[in-house]
């Protein structure tokens, strides 16, 4: 019986963990966009070593009575990129215009942790830099009339989020889903 579970196990985690997708599948296949931001903002650690963060613009963006939804996937680990637009789908609209993002060091947000080392790789993947990443996206596409929408782990992650846009020069939500 042993023997079972293991095996079980062994194929959920195959079907469940994938391989990261590189970054030509990203672009193409999930059309995802890039925003080179600093790794450690305000910092001169590791400036010269990029980091780009992936989002996605998902629905039609032309209808502007529509506010955005930010979508913050839960997790930790868990990515937007690539879901199966279920909000989309609760909603009734799967043309309603999203932005989907992946938090730093997931699928389409990879970080070379390896170039960073034990500690620093950890402090690179604090919650409050992958909101940061998320603000800096907001505010480089211009965003003002959006709502946030967390779930599960992405409650911290868009708490964190509306708290620095509060601390910045950035347009608020109109509302946020937790």
């Amino acid at each position: 019986m042993m023997d079972l579970w293991i095996l079980l196990a062994f194929a959920i985690g195959q079907s469940v963990h994938t391989a990261p997708p590189d970054w030509a599948t990203c672009a193409k296949v999930h059309k995802t966009e890039y925003l080179n931001v600093p790794i450690f903002p305000g910092s001169t650690d590791f400036q010269d070593l990029p980091f780009y963060v992936g989002y996605v613009r998902a629905g039609d963006w032309s209808n502007t009575a529509l506010p955005v939804i930010v979508e913050v996937p839960g997790g930790p680990g868990g990515g937007g990129i690539g879901d199966d637009g279920a909000l989309a789908k609760i909603l009734g609209k799967a043309d309603w215009p999203r932005l989907v993002y992946d938090p730093r060091g997931v699928n389409c947000s990879p970080l070379s942790l390896n170039l960073l080392g034990e500690t620093r790789a950890h402090d690179a993947l604090d919650s409050r830099l992958s909101a940061g990443d998320l603000v800096a996206v907001i505010k480089a596409l211009g965003l003002q009339h959006y709502v946030v929408y967390g779930q599960s782990f992405g409650t911290l992650l868009a708490t964190h989020l509306v708290a620095q846009l509060q601390d910045s020069s950035g347009a608020l939500p109109q509302a946020v889903i937790l």
